[in-house]
């Protein structure tokens, strides 16, 4: 896991493929570790969940690395009230 991360929507990728390139050259000239994957299935707002194009399980893996990418920078204890408060927002999303 990186310093950063970068997910991106199979669609943005795909229209600009060379992006992915680009983005990891300006972290590689910093010398900041990062992550830049490709979401397979997911379309750009793909985390908004009532988004018509909300994809849940691609949105549960993003989070879940962007947490731990918290925890790592930051302390479990952080980390464990921003799950519960995500925990928490998602159930009021739903039930909306």
């Amino acid at each position: 896991m990186g310093a950063l991360e970068s997910p991106i929507a199979t669609n943005d990728a795909e229209k600009q493929p060379e992006a992915k390139t680009i983005l990891r050259a300006a972290y590689d000239a910093v010398h900041l570790p990062a992550e830049i994957e490709v979401y397979p299935g997911a379309m750009h707002g793909w985390c908004v969940i009532d988004s018509p194009v909300y994809n849940a399980p691609e949105t549960e893996r993003a989070w879940s690395r962007l947490l731990a990418l918290f925890g790592k920078a930051l302390g479990r204890y952080w980390v464990g009230s921003v799950a519960s408060y995500c925990a928490i927002r998602r159930r009021r999303w739903v039930s909306q």
